[in-house]
């Protein structure tokens, strides 16, 4: 679900390890989420919402045609089987074939967002970097802190940097893009296939 008020930032908070840090922003952290609240009720989006409309839709719409699916009483004329139009007596299986449609379109917006397939390397990549950032920064800034001092500027590091120190990482790095490109792959197809149906069946999505 997407809701007015969202809670994920304070989960972070108080995940973060500097969670003190964070908590002494949360006053006004709560002041923005209260007027983004209000601007959701108002005109159905907020300031923040913009800044990425893809994620607003995908998570709005599945659950916009679930909740279709689950209450509509009718369905499209092109499904009808009477010549008429008539879908009060008309057999059953017009209705099925229009929630079926209705469940798929649902379906495909969530395998575009979060799809079922799972990156096989994603476990142990996030174990690696998790130790790296550890040891040197979400960026690798305590590599070269030194230098920084000395000359003001910074280069960003992963593990592919070292490969002394990582050595597998190089090759688990490729298997990992690899299949990363897949579910790319996939999550497009599901919403070329999405986008398809909601032209189609666009001026049917009302009860």
């Amino acid at each position: 679900m997407y809701p007015v008020f969202r809670k994920d930032s304070y989960r972070v908070a108080w995940k973060s390890k500097h969670v003190f840090k964070d908590l002494l922003g949360l006053p006004v952290q709560l002041a923005r989420d209260i007027k983004r609240s209000y601007q959701r009720m108002h005109k159905g989006y907020c300031d923040s919402d913009l800044w990425s409309i893809d994620e607003w839709f995908l998570n709005v719409m599945p659950d916009m045609l679930q909740e279709l699916k689950e209450i509509t009483i009718g369905c499209p004329r092109e499904l009808c089987v009477r010549e008429q139009g008539d879908c009060e007596n008309c057999d059953e299986a017009c209705h099925k074939e229009w929630k079926r449609i209705l469940d798929r379109m649902a379906y495909l917006l969530r395998e575009a967002k979060e799809p079922s397939m799972k990156n096989p390397y994603e476990d142990e990549i996030e174990r690696i970097d998790e130790a790296f950032w550890d040891k040197y920064g979400l960026f690798g800034d305590k590599i070269d802190a030194e230098e920084e001092k000395k000359t003001g500027h910074s280069c960003m590091y992963t593990p592919l940097d070292l490969p002394e120190e990582y050595p597998d990482y190089p090759e688990l790095h490729d298997k990992y893009m690899k299949e990363w490109r897949k579910i790319e792959d996939y999550r497009t197809q599901c919403k070329d296939e999405a986008l398809d149906m909601f032209k189609k069946w666009l001026w049917a999505l009302w009860d």
